[in-house]
């Protein structure tokens, strides 16, 4: 999909599998030493006509620095 694809152009590969239910899993990788890494996931509700957005940045040693909903 465009996600992994823009990741693997930045140098932050996603493995990824698919599970039984044919859902992908994804395992996170830490980014580059000294560098940080923000992932971003959204989701939209048509029932209530909302939408929320999250993101999470780590250090390169997988350590929680920040986090952020709207």
């Amino acid at each position: 999909n465009s996600a992994n694809m823009a990741a693997a152009e930045r140098g932050n590969s996603v493995e990824s599998s698919s599970n039984m239910a044919g859902l992908m899993v994804s395992k996170w990788e830490k980014p580059a030493r000294g560098r940080y890494k923000c992932n971003i996931d959204a989701s939209f509700s048509p029932q209530l006509n909302r939408v929320g957005i999250g993101m999470c940045i780590r250090d390169d040693e997988g350590r929680f620095v920040l986090a952020k909903t709207i």
